[in-house]
């Protein structure tokens, strides 16, 4: 039967050309979805074993690990330096140890008076790109309200440049680090703003100084300039001092 299709096939040029064309035709999306094939598994492995070579060292160190005192705040200024010849995108990532294991061998669930920030005089974010062989100066702090020690051990979660770096959400919120905060209360009420309409014939007005050691030597006055109301603050001798700027309605008669 074989030998009767290649006769007629020999006899009838235009049905060879077809068969001969058809077959090669066979071929090549055979042959195309091979190498679809082919690219698309090297492709994935390839991206795989690039992410996992991206390299970054955090002050000197592949791995970064300092002490959590017990009932302290303490702030590290961090030098995370990108050790890839590409551009990247990073995060800087933390996992948690207890006192007895200073290498953080293996991490436990933090526990939920201590936390760990990025402080609000940071030059770089915890997270975002970086360039080729490039740095970041990252300030973060560690606040401890608990009885133990901890250690914590500092990482990174990265990607490439190109791809979308899915984030792990460590460290999410803002250590306040500004050598002077000023927090206002309107009659007991916090308020963002002083009040911008009301003089010193309806207030009375008290500022209070404190530090995270409890004292200050600051002293704070707030007057009223005929148009706004103004704080100076004189003294200000140590980091992160807070006023608390008290506005108190005048009784009748005053």
């Amino acid at each position: 039967m074989v030998k009767d299709v290649f006769s007629n096939l020999k006899k009838n040029k235009s049905l060879m050309y077809a068969f001969v064309l058809s077959i090669i035709v066979l071929f090549c999306v055979a042959l195309n979805v091979t190498f679809s094939a082919f690219t698309l598994n090297n492709s994935t492995k390839a991206a795989t074993i690039n992410i996992a070579k991206l390299k970054y060292t955090i002050n000197g160190n592949e791995t970064f690990i300092m002490v959590a005192p017990a009932n302290k705040v303490t702030t590290q200024n961090l030098l995370l330096l990108s050790l890839n010849n590409l551009d990247t995108k990073y995060e800087l990532t933390y996992e948690v140890c207890d006192s007895n294991d200073s290498n953080c061998t293996s991490p436990i669930t933090k526990p939920n008076n201590l936390k760990v920030e990025y402080s609000s005089i940071t030059i770089d974010p915890i997270t975002g790109p970086v360039e080729k062989n490039g740095s970041k100066s990252i300030r973060i702090a560690i606040t401890n309200d608990t009885e133990n020690n901890y250690y914590i051990k500092l990482g990174v979660n990265a990607g490439f440049s190109y791809n979308g770096l899915r984030l792990e959400n460590d460290i999410t919120n803002k250590y306040i680090e500004d050598d002077l905060i000023v927090t206002t209360y309107v009659e007991g009420i916090e308020s963002a703003t002083f009040p911008n309409d009301k003089d010193d014939t309806v207030y009375d007005t008290t500022v209070n100084c404190t530090t995270d050691g409890g004292t200050s030597n600051a002293t704070g006055t707030v007057t009223w300039d005929g148009e706004k109301w103004t704080l100076s603050v004189n003294n200000l001798d140590s980091g992160k001092t807070r006023c608390d700027v008290l506005f108190t309605a005048k009784e009748s008669g005053e």
